[in-house]
């Protein structure tokens, strides 16, 4: 089990659709317990301190089904088993396994996309994932209900960071 001190001190940094950067604080073990049909998961509480983004709570890398490997490869995947009653603490630093991706060139590319998209999209796929075929996994972010007042963000093409509305129900 991931001590919660270790956890507050964990800080990492997402990447927004418009490529901008921002540091993203792992505070605490969540407090929800999800059970599904591979098992019980708690994720962990992952907070946004340099922006207006409510509280996330993160359940990164649940299982929800496997590949046959062999002779098997090619026909459906398998349901994910695991003990229904056994509680998974997920970890700050876990998430899902990637899968494979065809190589690409910046030429072929920008005939798609603007050049911050392959920018947004070279920094991603450099990053160092565990690239496997078996890689039937999800991440999930379920939002902290209560915490901030509700935001409604907004990315524009090429901008440096997102333009960030906050409802404010007082007024």
């Amino acid at each position: 089990m991931v001590s919660v001190i270790v956890l507050r001190l964990c800080l990492l940094f997402v990447i927004f659709p418009n490529g901008s950067v921002a540091p993203v604080t792992i505070k605490s073990i969540g407090s929800k317990k999800v059970k599904t049909q591979a098992g019980q998961y708690r994720g962990v509480l992952v907070e946004f301190p340099m922006t207006q983004l409510r509280p996330v709570e993160a359940f990164n890398g649940i299982p929800y089904a496997t590949l046959r490997g062999g002779k098997l490869r090619f026909i459906p995947p398998a349901s994910f088993i695991r003990n229904r009653n056994k509680l998974i603490e997920l970890s700050p630093t876990n998430s899902s396994i990637v899968c494979p991706q065809r190589k690409f060139d910046k030429k072929t590319f920008m005939k798609q996309m603007n050049d911050g998209s392959f920018r947004r999209v070279q920094r991603v796929m450099s990053q160092n994932h565990t690239r496997k075929e078996d890689c039937l996994s999800l991440n999930v972010y379920v939002p902290q209900i209560g915490k901030i007042s509700p935001t409604l963000p907004f990315y524009f093409r090429n901008s440096p960071a997102a333009t960030v509305i906050t409802l404010d129900h007082k007024h």
